[in-house]
This record gives C-alpha cells, sequence and structure tokens, in this order.
C-alpha cells in the first residue's frame, strides 16, 4: 500500500518527468522543421523555381533565431496551424504559371510535358486520358482570384470550365455568392476539384453561382480554345 506523502512524491516526479519529455520532444520537432526549411531552400535554388508560398517569415539556416529557441528548454513552445499553412501552402511554380499564361502558340513541347505533370496533382485532371491532358495543357490558362470574386453565376451560360489549384471556393445559389460567408455549413471545393465542363460541353446554364472564399488559384479552358482544338471530342470519349 503506498502512503500519502509517498503517493504526491511520485505524482510530483512523474509531472516534472513528463514536462521535461514534452519540451525535449518539441525542440526536436523545432530543429527538425528548421532542418527541412533548409533542404528545401536548397532544392528550390537548384530546381529554379519554388513550389510552397513565401508568405511568411523564412529563416535560411537551422543555426539562426528558431534553432536558439528550439535549443532553450525555458522558451514557451507554441505551435501555430495559421502560420503554418501560409508559409507551406503549395503554388503553381513559376515555370508552369509562365506557360499558362502565354498563348498557346508560344508554348513549347518541354513547357507542356511540365505543365502536365504539374497539373496531374490535381484528381480531377488525372481522370482525363494522357492524350486529352497534353490538348488540355496546350490551352490552359491561369487566374488568380481574391476573396470573395464571383468566378461563374447561376443562369449565364457556361463559358470556360475549370481546375481548382490553390485555395477554396463555395459553391451556392444565390446570384452574388453571399450565402458563402453566412451559412453555418456551405459547400466547399478545395484544390483538385474541377467544375463546369458539363455546361461548356453541352452549352446548359449554370445550376449554381461559384464564389472564392480565399485568395483561389485557378486554370480556366475557354469555350473558344475547348471546342478550336476538339476538346470537346476527346471529352465525350
Amino acid at each position: 500500500m503506498m502512503f500519502p506523502g509517498v503517493f504526491q512524491a511520485e505524482k510530483e516526479n512523474w509531472g516534472g518527468n513528463g514536462r521535461l519529455t514534452l519540451r525535449m520532444v518539441a525542440r526536436k520537432v523545432a530543429l527538425l522543421s528548421c532542418v527541412i526549411r533548409t533542404l528545401m531552400s536548397i532544392a528550390e535554388r537548384a530546381l529554379g523555381f519554388r513550389y510552397w508560398a513565401d508568405q511568411g517569415q523564412r529563416y535560411s539556416t537551422p543555426t539562426e533565431q528558431h534553432l536558439g529557441e528550439a535549443n532553450s528548454l525555458d522558451t514557451d513552445l507554441t505551435f501555430d496551424c495559421s502560420s503554418f499553412r501560409s508559409q507551406y501552402e503549395f503554388r503553381l511554380p513559376a515555370r508552369a504559371l509562365c506557360a499558362a499564361s502565354c498563348p498557346p502558340a508560344w508554348r513549347s513541347e518541354p513547357d507542356l510535358r511540365f505543365l502536365r505533370s504539374t497539373l496531374r496533382t490535381l484528381p480531377s485532371f488525372r481522370r482525363y486520358s494522357p492524350h486529352m491532358q497534353l490538348k488540355l495543357a496546350k490551352v490552359i490558362r491561369y487566374e488568380r482570384f481574391g476573396r470573395g470574386r464571383v468566378v461563374v453565376k447561376r443562369g449565364q451560360r457556361g463559358s470556360s470550365f475549370y481546375f481548382v489549384f490553390s485555395g477554396i471556393i463555395a459553391v451556392t445559389q444565390d446570384l452574388d455568392g453571399s450565402s458563402a460567408f453566412t451559412d453555418q455549413e456551405p459547400i466547399l471545393m478545395r484544390k483538385g476539384a474541377g467544375f463546369g465542363e458539363v455546361a461548356l460541353l453541352k452549352g446548359l446554364r449554370r445550376n449554381a453561382t461559384v464564389v472564392c472564399v480565399e485568395d483561389t488559384e485557378l486554370l480556366v479552358v475557354d469555350k473558344e480554345d475547348f471546342f478550336s482544338h476538339q476538346l470537346d471530342q476527346e471529352l465525350q470519349k
């Protein structure tokens, strides 16, 4: 049987060791994060483009501020999810952005292959055949919209279809998309989603409004390019 005084001593000893272990684990995680940032920086310089957004403060080596904080057991260790997301959100690489921003006739075969390989990270793009993917890479264009921007409006005829590369969009039944910011559970689509191809292919009117909930990157295929490059025939297959 354990006496109250002994039990209290064991409890205090366990609590102290538990806090020490947690701090050591947190320090190792912070150190690993710094090392990963350094390796990413080296890879970005070698590849010539950046896969990750650079919206927050970054440290080039693991020997600067983060490492100093990680080595101090007296530092309060916290994790800010929003900070992590803003620094490491996937964005369209510069080379793919350049290819998708220039006219189709100017795009070289290496540019098309690179653009296709980048877009293959999207599930909605991978469902097409390799031949169709190359055709899409030939005509697809880049758009970036801010929060609150209406992409398509309910009732309008389809003139484009879209792939979501980053950001979040909402599907609503009102014309201005304002309900996306007031509904408790709006219908959301994120990176990898695609929409609008049926309305474009069949000439139908949009049955919903799509609005950007945050800054959003879209890859767009317009009606003129869609039919002039016979993508309708490939899509029907």
